[in-house]
């Protein structure tokens, strides 16, 4: 097994938030995960055929580097909803740590600030699109 483990920042310098490291941590099987971009064109369909149905992933080789990663949608999906997640958490983590500092500004006197009336938004209704912009599972907590 060989283990790839993604390391990157989030923002200026910033950790991922906890947790989100091992979502990016993967384990790869020389064998059968990572494979060259010829082997990729022979077995296209059987490939896909894996990938979509055991849940697997693969490292695309070319040139003797990882270029590419295939992944199924669903599974896309989920790591796409997991970040979501994780960087909800982030930002409330950081507007908690702010409102403790005395950061924090209310909106209404924000607008006052700006010469903005508020009377003139109405937040009463989603807008468009919105069920389709955010996951099942977090309109369900709304």
């Amino acid at each position: 097994m060989l283990r790839i483990t993604t390391i990157k920042t989030y923002r200026k310098g910033e950790l991922l938030p906890e947790g989100a490291t091992e979502m990016l941590n993967a384990d790869f099987n020389l064998r059968d995960d990572i494979i060259g971009l010829t082997t990729m064109r022979k077995n296209l369909a059987q490939i896909v055929d894996e990938v979509e149905t055991d849940h697997s992933q693969k490292v695309i080789i070319r040139n003797g580097k990882p270029s590419v990663m295939l992944v199924s949608v669903d599974d896309f999906q989920d790591m796409q909803d997991q970040l979501l997640a994780l960087e909800l958490q982030l930002g409330l983590r950081q507007a908690l740590e702010e409102e403790k500092r005395g950061e924090l500004i209310e909106l209404d006197d924000l607008a006052a600030e700006f010469g903005i009336d508020m009377s003139q938004f109405d937040y009463s209704e989603k807008p468009e699109g919105y069920d389709q912009m955010i996951p099942q599972r977090f309109r369900d907590a709304s």
